[in-house]
């Protein structure tokens, strides 16, 4: 038989352990800030600002935004250092490392060439290509003659990516002053709108079940109603979302179960449409569509 042995003797007290225990509340509240600031769409801080000078020169807050501009510096890091100079280095630039200056026009003309993209496609653009219809809208390139690509235009607005700019700054640009030739073409369409665009020109399908019925009135209220800041994808409200779900994925859905796929096709080859409405199984909130929509005090025209 096998002998027993016995650890109580054994002296195991002076070991120390490795595993902490955390206040986890604490931890928390510490944490909380870090969580927020992660949480957010749009992020642009001081360390995103680049702001130059020549040598033998030095700019601070008092000098002008032209001097600023003179030097070979961008729109937005400008206008930025300026409203704000705390905690923003201006950076000496080696001799023969001097930034081409843009003019005011050039300036002017690539800040309209994002405005542009924003009120029509929902988004400031990084794209590098100059492809008529894809890169580029046919306006801007047949109209306005704005040759570069986006990418260039944006580079001349800003030394960070536009797109950590929250695009919600259009909605205060006045239409009133605008060229003739660019308030007519924003009247033919603006982003978020091009979606409904069957169910302002389109004869639904015979013999419709009832709710299908229902949605399409509430998406012919949207398609009606006065274009509104809250449908706009750069600024849309909440709300629409609370109250109709993801809304360009239902408006899809509900036009591929209400129209005759030819006649979509036809909004697509005019360029009523962008392109067929796709399929997306998981968002059926149309179904329940009962409240018709009704444009606030947002409009933006």
């Amino acid at each position: 038989m096998a002998a027993v042995i016995n650890f109580a003797n054994v002296a195991v007290g002076n070991l120390v352990f490795g595993p902490i225990d955390l206040d986890l509340q604490s931890l928390a509240a510490q944490l909380q800030a870090f969580v927020e600031q992660g949480s957010r769409r749009y992020s642009l801080s001081k360390a995103d600002i680049q702001v130059f000078q020549d040598q033998g020169t030095q700019l601070t807050a008092q000098n002008t935004l032209a001097e600023f501009l003179a030097q070979g510096n961008t729109l937005f890091d400008s206008l930025i250092y300026l409203a704000d100079p705390v905690g923003i280095n201006v950076q000496t630039r080696l001799a023969g490392n001097v930034g081409v200056p843009y003019t005011a026009d050039e300036i002017a003309k690539a800040l309209f060439v994002q405005w542009f993209f924003i009120l029509t496609r929902g988004r400031v653009s990084n794209s590098a290509g100059t492809q008529v219809g894809t890169d580029m809208p046919n306006f801007l390139r047949g109209v306005l003659q704005c040759q570069l690509s986006p990418l260039e235009y944006a580079n001349k607005l800003a030394k960070f990516d536009l797109a950590q700019i929250n695009p919600g700054w259009v909605r205060y640009i006045r239409f009133g002053a605008l060229g003739i030739e660019t308030r007519n073409r924003l009247g033919l369409g603006l982003a978020g709108y091009r979606l409904l665009a069957p169910f302002k020109y389109l004869t639904p399908k015979d013999n419709l079940p009832a709710h299908i019925v229902t949605a399409l009135g509430v998406a012919r209220s949207f398609a009606t109603q006065p274009a509104s800041w809250d449908i706009h994808p750069a600024t849309r409200s909440p709300n629409i979302l609370t109250t109709y779900g993801p809304l360009n994925a239902n408006l899809s859905n509900l036009a591929l179960i209400a129209y005759e796929a030819a006649d979509l096709q036809t909004l697509v080859a005019n360029r009523t449409l962008f392109q067929m409405p796709q399929s997306y199984p998981q968002n059926r909130d149309y179904m329940n569509w009962t409240i018709p929509y009704v444009t606030g005090t947002a409009n933006i025209f």
